[in-house]
């Protein structure tokens, strides 16, 4: 028998932002997975870009659910972000992709450390899924890699960090050039900014493949932050070379193996990312 979660009804209001577009088949998991938390001073804000698939259909069911949804077009998810940060009134704030989904205590566990840690903000693994299943686990780089990598790769997953608003504030909006990587912008503000994070135990969340992050604009994309943010261009044609390559062994491991046994053996090969 399943053992239920012990239900947090004080502490501060967080506010989870969600952008969507054309996500009726992933939508209401999403919902579910914020409505069932174990935590429950949550607003949930939807920013819907226009979509014209039954995805406002859902939205207006779970109307009275939500603190706020607007649907009308927009030019990127990290549009999305900032309007639904401009309707947040949560002290803590998360984005939850429409595709994705939470762990029933996540909410109550990024708040818990947070309390406990004085961080600016949390960071944990997600379980990665595709349309076979489940394909492993992504776990966030060791923070010790961050001032490194970070110019490179997103090093944690954007669903397991929760801000305090204030951390947020020190840094601004998220950059609306990066239409598909405004996440890997905003970590490397934050870390420049000097916020501290903490560590979540276990997996917080799950998300899907299959969305820009996994595709060559989010790279393309990646490539021209970290010039903005200062990385030498030698190193960064280097890790170009280094990418394209993995990709392309990525594409073909998939076309002979399939999609699972090629995660399956990046898993025991020690791959951060599992996903293939």
């Amino acid at each position: 028998m399943t053992m239920p979660y012990p239900t947090r009804s004080d502490g501060p209001l967080v506010s989870i932002v969600t952008p969507v577009l054309n996500a009726a088949a992933t939508l209401q998991q999403c919902l579910d997975s914020v409505r069932q938390q174990s935590y429950t001073p949550i607003e949930h804000i939807v920013i819907d870009g226009g979509s014209s698939n039954g995805t406002i259909d859902i939205l207006r069911r779970h109307a009275e659910r939500l603190a706020y949804w607007v649907s009308e077009p927009d030019c990127s998810t990290a549009t999305a972000f900032n309007k639904g940060l401009a309707a947040a009134k949560g002290s803590v704030l998360a984005f939850l992709n429409a595709d994705d989904w939470y762990e029933r205590d996540a909410v109550s566990r990024a708040v818990a450390a947070l309390e406990a840690s004085g961080a600016d903000f949390t960071y944990g693994a997600v379980e990665v899924h595709g349309l076979e299943g489940s394909l492993g686990i992504l776990r966030p780089l060791p923070p010790a890699l961050w001032q490194q990598e970070s110019l490179y790769q997103m090093p944690v997953p954007h669903i397991s960090m929760f801000f305090h608003r204030e951390s947020l504030g020190r840094i601004g909006p998220f950059d609306e050039r990066c239409t598909s990587t405004s996440d890997h912008d905003q970590f490397i503000r934050l870390l420049a900014a000097g916020c501290r994070a903490v560590e979540l135990e276990g997996v917080v969340g799950h998300i899907r493949t299959g969305g820009d992050a996994d595709s060559l604009k989010a790279f393309w994309e990646s490539w021209a932050i970290a010039g903005r943010h200062g990385a030498p261009s030698g190193r960064r044609l280097r890790r170009f070379g280094r990418y394209l390559a993995v990709y392309a062994i990525r594409k073909l491991a998939k076309a002979l193996l399939g999609r699972r046994r090629t995660a399956q053996l990046l898993a025991r090969l020690g791959s951060r990312h599992v996903s293939a």
